[in-house]
């Protein structure tokens, strides 16, 4: 997608603020799309377990799973955010993350908004609260790195 486009079809005057259903319906997308991609990690990971080297990948190995998943987690999510301004879970929901000043999101800013996602979901999901308290819609996550979900019309 050019990037010139959405920015202009996204300033900040004509953005429909997303939903809080449609950003939970993308984010359950993603989770899918997140495992499919995690799939031969946790594979080997499992295959691992049952072997005879069991306490190896047990004791030895979890961190670098636990590594494996979040890294593969990040990288779809800023990758996506970053160049095309929203994962597949944004396509099939029609919503774009942009900044508020309605330009495309950066790779930075992408990773700010990765971090504050980790952090709301790390905090048994409160951190998605604002989304129903801002006029924006706008999580923790979208406060920390300055960025707005806006719907496609």
């Amino acid at each position: 997608m050019d990037r010139t486009r959405a920015a202009i079809t996204h300033k900040p005057e004509t953005c429909i603020y997303a939903r809080f259903s449609k950003r939970l319906l993308a984010y359950v997308i993603d989770m899918i799309v997140s495992l499919i991609l995690m799939f031969p990690l946790l594979l080997w990971y499992a295959r691992g377990l049952f072997s005879d080297q069991s306490g190896t990948y047990l004791l030895g190995y979890g961190i670098f799973l636990f590594g494996g998943i979040c890294s593969i987690r990040m990288l779809y999510l800023v990758v996506g955010w970053s160049i095309l301004q929203g994962t597949v879970g944004c396509f099939i929901t029609r919503i774009r993350v942009v900044t508020v000043q309605g330009k495309p999101v950066t790779f930075w800013v992408a990773l700010a908004r990765y971090l504050g996602l980790l952090v709301s979901t790390m905090l048994f999901g409160l951190g998605w609260i604002p989304i129903f308290l801002t006029s924006k819609h706008q999580g923790i996550h979208d406060l920390i790195a300055s960025t707005v979900v806006c719907t496609e019309k």
